[in-house]
């Protein structure tokens, strides 16, 4: 009961074999498309990995007329102070990357309508996240029979915010099952408990499975069926971004 109780197989045996074949826990994926990343870019020594920097993106971006979050030009520096603390220690002073310094300044932006329509209310804004792949590294590493192919999507989420949250790193994941071709929801999962820790951890399973949420858990609305307009848009601007970007990132 253990075992199930925290999402686990039936035996121990079955779990080492699933971590160590086909993991599906959070943390050793991160860690493989870390090595990913890190052994392509030493073999082929490709710049497309300096746009991790997210200046340096947003300056491609912007060059090859790639939609981005727009960038304030003004402040020149940005002062902000906490309204209690003294000692000088509730101040930050941020300069405009812009101006020479390392901070990029940013209105914040909103949910539309429809994305509201969604959500609960004072949700933060929720984001597409879209996952795509490049074989653009194997002809940057001379294999001859691999031709420089297009990107494409392997995986599309759309992030519901939860209600009070600032970002939506808070929020339940929605499958965009049909990306390509569709903007329909289909099932959710969460990754809450990646971030646990102590006492709030407790009872968290270790990993979720896929697809066990419907309902938002703040308005019980059913998402499952419901049309996110520009979902099928999102992907096709990724994959495009991805081959003008950076074709010799595998994963982006």
């Amino acid at each position: 009961w253990w075992r199930k109780w925290h999402g686990l197989e039936d035996s121990a045996s079955e779990c080492f074999g699933r971590s160590l074949l086909a993991p599906t826990d959070w943390f050793q994926l991160w860690r493989l498309n870390c090595r990913l990343a890190s052994m392509t870019s030493l073999a082929t020594q490709s710049k497309d990995f300096e746009l991790e920097d997210k200046w340096v993106f947003i300056q491609n971006c912007l060059e090859k007329k790639i939609p981005v979050t727009p960038v304030m030009d003004w402040p020149v520096t940005l002062v902000a102070k906490d309204c209690l603390e003294e000692g000088g220690m509730g101040i930050h002073v941020l300069k405009n990357v812009l101006h020479g310094g390392r901070w990029i300044l940013q209105e914040k932006l909103d949910n539309c309508d429809a994305v509201k329509s969604l959500l609960p209310s004072e949700a933060p804004l929720s984001t597409m996240r879209v996952l795509t792949g490049s074989h653009g590294a194997l002809a940057d590493l001379g294999v001859a029979s691999v031709a420089r192919s297009k990107a494409h999507t392997l995986a599309t989420v759309w992030r519901a915010g939860r209600q009070g949250a600032s970002t939506d790193h808070n929020c339940i994941m929605v499958n965009v099952p049909n990306c390509k071709s569709s903007d329909v929801l289909g099932r959710s999962s969460t990754s809450a408990h990646w971030y646990a820790r102590g006492w709030k951890s407790f009872g968290m399973p270790v990993s979720t499975k896929d697809g066990s949420i419907t309902a938002h858990p703040d308005t019980g609305l059913d998402l499952e069926g419901k049309r996110l307009p520009g979902a099928s848009e999102a992907a096709e601007l990724c994959e495009r971004a991805h081959d003008m970007l950076m074709p010799g990132v595998p994963l982006a």
